[in-house]
């Protein structure tokens, strides 16, 4: 399964100020995806700044409008590249 795909156990959800107790995370940070520049873009939300942060043209690019994942955690599994 692709991130962006939609998938019974995942959705996305427009982000309203609050990180939901369900959201996919890395660490501490949580699982989002934005446009930017034409494309959508995964990257990982800030909580103390509320945006999501992307990476595009070898700097951090900062997103106050994007999706969080979130989701059924039990229906998926990590694996190391």
């Amino acid at each position: 399964m692709a991130v962006a795909q939609e998938h019974w156990a995942a959705k996305w959800h427009r982000f309203n100020g609050q990180v939901p107790h369900d959201a996919f995370r890395v660490g501490h940070n949580a699982i989002g995806r934005g446009d930017y520049e034409g494309g959508r873009h995964i990257g990982y939300i800030d909580p103390h700044r509320q945006r999501l942060i992307i990476g595009w043209g070898g700097r951090q690019v900062e997103l106050h409008e994007f999706d969080i994942l979130c989701g059924d955690h039990n229906q998926f599994k990590w694996h190391a590249w």
